[in-house]
This record gives C-alpha cells, sequence and structure tokens, in this order.
C-alpha cells in the first residue's frame, strides 16, 4: 500500500539548492520516501568521478526531510569516499565491493565477507589461462600480480592504486 504523507523541507544550512518543481506546486503532497540507495559510478557520481552540485542537492535535500541515504557500490570504500561522503551530510552507512563490505555510519566496518578460497583460487586460475589481467580486493587495497593498462584504469575511478604482490595465489597460501 502507498501512502502519502507530506515532509516539511528544511533546507542545508550553507547551501542553495535550486529545485525545479516541473508544475509540482510547493503545496502539493508528495510521497513519502523512506530510503534512498544508490550506485555511485555513473549515479551518484558522473562519468567524470565528480559529484554534480545538483546530486549533492538533491541527496542534501533528502537528508534534510529526514530519508537516509545509503551508498551501494561494487567500489571499495577508497580514496574518493573520504571526499565525497562528508559533502552528502550526515554520515551514512554503505555497502561496498557488490555488498562484501558493509560500514555503519561512522565507517567501522560492520560486516565483511570474502570469496570462498576455491572461488578466488578459479578466478586466479582462469585469468592465468586466459591471459586476463585480476585483481583481488583485500579490504582497503587491491592486490594483482603485475600492473598494466587495465589495473591502473582502476585509479580513473578513485580507487586506490592496485599494489603488485606478483602470483596471485600465493596470497592465499596456494
Amino acid at each position: 500500500m502507498f501512502v502519502e504523507r507530506e515532509r516539511p523541507l528544511a533546507r542545508p544550512a550553507n547551501r542553495t539548492c535550486v529545485s525545479t518543481t516541473h508544475g509540482v506546486t510547493p503545496n502539493t503532497v508528495k510521497p513519502q520516501i523512506d530510503l534512498i540507495v544508490t550506485d555511485v559510478d555513473g549515479t551518484l557520481l558522473n562519468s567524470k568521478q565528480e559529484l554534480m552540485p545538483s546530486t549533492e542537492c538533491a541527496v542534501l535535500e533528502a537528508a534534510a526531510r529526514g530519508t537516509p541515504v545509503v551508498v551501494a557500490t561494487g567500489k571499495t570504500r577508497g580514496p574518493w569516499a573520504a571526499d565525497i561522503l562528508p559533502r552528502l551530510g550526515d554520515p551514512m552507512p554503505g555497502l561496498f565491493l557488490q555488498g562484501l563490505v558493509i560500514y555503519d555510519a561512522k565507517g567501522d566496518v560492520w560486516q565483511s565477507k570474502s570469496l570462498e578460497e576455491d572461488v578466488a583460487l578459479e578466478a586466479m586460475s582462469f585469468a592465468d589461462r586466459h591471459a586476463v589481467s585480476l585483481v583481488a580486493y583485500c579490504g582497503e587495497r587491491i592486490l594483482c600480480a603485475t600492473n598494466d593498462k587495465y589495473t591502473d584504469h582502476l585509479a580513473d575511478f578513485g580507487e586506490p592504486l592496485p599494489e603488485p604482490v606478483g602470483h596471485l595465489p600465493s596470497i592465499l597460501g596456494a
């Protein structure tokens, strides 16, 4: 069941946000949104890894209305997070690395799950057999056998630079 309730809008302090109403008058009742979950690449950030002012204002307006915002991304909570997340209002929890690592609003790891060793070894074996670049996410670090143009491209997305460690299965003790 969809119930509409009006929430008052409190503009974020020190922010000038211009809303376009697209024909909606200020007295129109808008549906209540209880939670916003957003991806990062191409959603929260544009193709240049920038937080656009209109997106920043939309997130701040949601927060001012009492709607929590959660980031859910395949990215690490790498260097980009220290620049972007504080600009979005109150600290927020987030799901990173495809949900393998969940951080609480303070930025502490709340839950973490690793790939099972046999799955990781099979992926590494596949990469070796097909001469494909492979990276392994280990906490905030990204590991690779050797750096190449593909592993270095991750830095373009605000990720930590992958660290070459040689034969990847050796990090698992295999």
